[in-house]
């Protein structure tokens, strides 16, 4: 029942607060898909907490991972968001069926760079960082038939850049994407 009164609150405050400038500035910069509301960013960051800390305990991890299954389904671009927002605070309870939920994702609902750019940087790295995986977890990634999951892993692996992971073995780990076919797989690299 709560995931249904959540669902309803955030697609109304979405529509409540769209604005069609907010879609008409940021349009041009998406080839493949752009469903959104129109919602300014700074609205969205403190709505998001509210929301979580309303409903963390009534739903857990289990229930805002099925809340973002729906959200996801939709094809908002902010609802998108919301689902990552909302994963993300849940870090400490991710395992190996955690990530197979997310590559599913990206297989069959993220259907734009930006998307798979947020999950790759604020929830993906998470799963190596916290020794859930190992990077052998996203091998077969690099040949899913989703371009978005193939772009995943060099989007994940910038931010192991950061740690003390060796240069050598992530750039090692994604080379076999070097020749993908797609352009938003090898826009990917950008970071490295």
């Amino acid at each position: 029942m709560s995931i249904k009164k959540l669902l309803a609150e955030i697609r109304k405050f979405y529509t409540d607060n769209a604005d069609e400038e907010i879609v008409k500035k940021y349009a041009k910069f998406f080839v493949e898909g752009y469903d959104p509301y129109g919602v300014d960013p700074k609205l969205m960051v403190p709505q998001r907490e509210l929301w979580l800390n309303k409903y963390k305990d009534e739903l857990g991890f289990e229930g805002f991972l099925k809340l973002g299954d729906i959200l996801l389904k939709s094809g908002k671009y902010e609802e998108a968001f919301t689902a990552f927002f909302f994963a993300k605070s849940f870090a400490d309870q991710f395992s190996s069926k955690t990530l197979e939920k997310f590559g599913k994702w990206l297989e069959s609902d993220i259907e734009n760079w930006a998307h798979t750019d947020s999950l790759c940087g604020d929830v993906l790295p998470k799963f190596i960082l916290k020794n859930i995986v190992s990077l052998d977890a996203f091998s077969d990634w690099r040949k899913s038939d989703s371009k978005w999951k193939r772009r995943a892993v060099p989007v994940t692996m910038i931010k192991l850049l950061k740690t003390q992971m060796p240069i050598k073995s992530l750039l090692d780990f994604i080379d076999p994407l070097m020749l993908d076919e797609e352009k938003v797989v090898h826009q990917g690299w950008v970071g490295f």
